[in-house]
């Protein structure tokens, strides 16, 4: 049983005991020392288990059923000695009440305990109803008794529902502030949120102009230039900083701004890498992509590597030929690892071919950053295998 139970328990023991104080002044009242006993004895056992619930050491449930079996004995005492009409009999109603505010009882208790208190009425009427007492009291005396009991009975159930009522409406306006609250803090979060999203938006957007900036000084840089070596590498550089660019325009463009369409934004960037190197030729692209969500962190330095590696392969792979394809294949290996196979179907060169370039420089260095390591396959062209991790 829950705690506001327990609550109603306490209370109702403590109303037991000062009913019992009504029962004992109409006993001495009437001079009926011979059940004297009963009035005294059970107060004392009703305050030693609300004490003991106080404490918990016993459950409310146990309480419940203690007390209702020392009502239902005091109600037989009580009408076997005053007779039926003194009206001793409405306290077994009592129970009944106790027992439907308590609230969660399983199936079969609920059923054992209506056929008891069921049982328990059909005795009363059967051994008592129009009976009179084992002592002999004045018919005006009856009439008095019955009053009462009957008054204090719908006392003791009315401040009992009251004090359920009260309870509940109390525990009602806590869960109803407490969902106001709640509701205040997640519109707050919400709107943090929001403001956030914006903010990152605007920082991907600024980045990205930012990039496409310097992109042109190069390109106007590279414009001034005669030597077609230097400019080359001017237009390498400038690929690298588009490569950067796309990714936070992607960003920027994304309701999830921690993570993009990678398929997309790896499409982007290759095709754009063809518009540079590949105008006279039919490059296909062999594009796969798992669904797998990688972090900036990670797609930075994955984009560039993947963009020195296809511009590699768009230069040196294809001399002579009009046709080719380019291999991206990215997929997870465990929720830690990924593996991406890279490359080209061309004339084929290694590693080692390419040691000292500034370009085979950079894809180690993006291997370490990415903790992760590269190697060349054993197929036609060129094609590499990096396995990595994400980035935190």
């Amino acid at each position: 049983m829950d705690h506001r139970f327990k609550k109603i328990m306490a209370q109702s023991l403590l109303l037991g005991v000062l009913t019992n104080v009504y029962i004992l002044s109409v006993v001495v009242y009437l001079g009926l020392y011979d059940i004297i006993w009963t009035p005294i004895i059970t107060p004392v056992l009703f305050l030693i288990g609300y004490f003991l619930l106080q404490k918990d050491k016993i459950k409310a449930t146990q309480v419940f059923f203690a007390g209702s079996l020392i009502v239902t004995y005091e109600v037989f005492v009580h009408t076997h000695s005053l007779g039926w009409n003194s009206g001793f009999y409405y306290y077994i109603f009592l129970i009944p009440a106790v027992f439907l505010i308590g609230g969660k009882w399983k199936k079969i208790t609920k059923t054992c305990f209506f056929y008891s208190v069921v049982f328990a009425i059909i005795c009363l009427f059967i051994f008592y109803f129009n009976q009179k007492g084992l002592y002999s009291i004045s018919s005006e005396a009856t009439s008095y008794i019955n009053i009462s009991n009957f008054t204090l009975t719908g006392f003791v159930i009315l401040v009992v529902i009251s004090y359920f009522s009260k309870t509940v409406l109390k525990k009602e306006n806590e869960l109803l502030r407490l969902n106001t609250t709640l509701i205040k803090q997640n519109d707050k979060v919400v709107n943090q949120h929001n403001n956030l999203q914006v903010l990152m938006k605007e920082i991907h957007h600024r980045v990205k102009n930012n990039l496409q900036m310097v992109n042109s000084l190069l390109r106007l840089q590279a414009n001034e230039i005669k030597d077609e070596n230097v400019v080359e590498l001017f237009n390498v550089s400038r690929q690298r900083v588009l490569s950067m660019a796309k990714l936070h325009e992607k960003m920027y463009g994304s309701e999830d701004l921690q993570h993009i369409n990678i398929h997309e934004h790896f499409e982007s960037l290759i095709k754009g890498l063809l518009d540079s190197y590949a105008t006279d030729k039919e490059i296909t692209l062999d594009l796969k992509t798992e669904n797998v969500n990688l972090e900036i962190d990670t797609l930075i330095p994955l984009g560039l590597m993947i963009n020195e590696i296809i511009t590699n392969s768009l230069k040196y792979a294809f001399i002579n030929r009009n046709q080719g394809i380019i291999t991206l294949h990215l997929r997870s290996l465990n929720h830690q690892e990924y593996e991406m196979i890279i490359g080209d179907n061309g004339t084929g060169i290694t590693l080692k071919d390419v040691s000292d370039g500034l370009g085979s420089k950079l894809i180690k260095a993006f291997t370490k950053q990415l903790n992760g390591s590269i190697e060349q396959l054993e197929t036609s062209g060129t094609v590499l295998k990096l396995v990595f991790k994400e980035t935190n």
